[in-house]
């Protein structure tokens, strides 16, 4: 069906950023000294959201010859009532969750995540401290101050299913925080009431699992066995990411403790007055 070429430039832009992240692992083993110019603050986190009214949404590719299986068929889900974040989480947001122990309070943390940050340290896979005590990223440039406003990048689900039951016991417009679903995500995207980031994958609550009525494709990396690798869902794109996967159809997955992806995360909320 003339669909080989959509496929080949997608599976070129998904094996490029993974380049991208093993030099950005190189840089990460080999950084030299640096000290930050400009102290990254933590922030407390506002209720910056946008409402998405309940209704039927359309989830998944329509009449896209770049589909991949996972994206089909057409689905038409009813959602409830939901706020979004209109910004992915920030460096200075994730900071406030450091520094109020975000990281050594086992509540909350399930068992998995918890189990998990044992063997990991508790900061994003790229950040480092200087001699002076401030944080600052490594990334494909090397060393470089962390943007307070920049969403926070290289953190894995455990991590981010974290963050979001810390927000949520800060109370008033803020209570009720969970991730995202995808779908929420998508719905979000496609009545406009957000503006493609494109800075970061974000981590969604789901699995990685068939939409109904799934019927494997040609795609060798497709069909019944990619959705037994236990995965998450990650939507959006990032900075590296190549125009071949930027549609809001496209699912991106990883394993619940992978960190080491150009990942971040955004929170959803109950309705006002819910």
């Amino acid at each position: 069906d003339n669909r080989l070429i959509w496929l080949i430039n997608q599976h070129r832009a998904i094996l490029y950023e993974q380049m991208l992240q093993a030099l950005v692992e190189r840089r990460l083993a080999h950084a030299a000294p640096y000290r930050a110019n400009q102290r990254l603050i933590a922030q407390a986190p506002t209720d910056d959201l946008v409402g998405v009214s309940q209704g039927h949404y359309r989830i998944g590719a329509k009449d896209d010859p770049a589909a991949r299986d996972n994206e089909l068929p057409t689905q038409v889900v009813n959602l409830s009532n939901f706020r979004i974040q209109r910004h992915p989480v920030s460096n200075a947001d994730w900071l406030a969750f450091m520094e109020t122990d975000g990281y050594g309070s086992q509540t909350f943390w399930d068992e998995a995540g918890w189990t998990w940050l044992q063997t990991h340290p508790p900061h994003p896979h790229h950040w480092r401290r200087d001699d002076q005590g401030a944080w600052y990223g490594i990334g494909l440039n090397g060393p470089a101050d962390l943007p307070p406003s920049d969403p926070v990048m290289g953190i894995a689900y455990h991590e981010a299913q974290a963050y979001a039951r810390w927000i949520s016991t800060l109370g008033g417009k803020l209570s009720g925080a969970v991730l995202q679903h995808e779908y929420q995500w998508e719905a979000a995207m496609r009545t406009q009431a957000l503006e493609p980031s494109g800075r970061v994958w974000e981590w969604c609550a789901n699995r990685f699992a068939p939409y109904s009525e799934f019927q494997p494709g040609a795609d060798p990396e497709g069909g019944e066995q990619q959705f037994t690798l236990e995965h998450f869902v990650l939507r959006g794109g990032c900075l590296h990411s190549q125009a071949a996967l930027r549609r809001i159809s496209f699912r991106q997955h990883a394993a619940p403790g992978s960190r080491t992806g150009f990942s971040g995360t955004r929170l959803v909320f109950p309705p006002e007055g819910a």
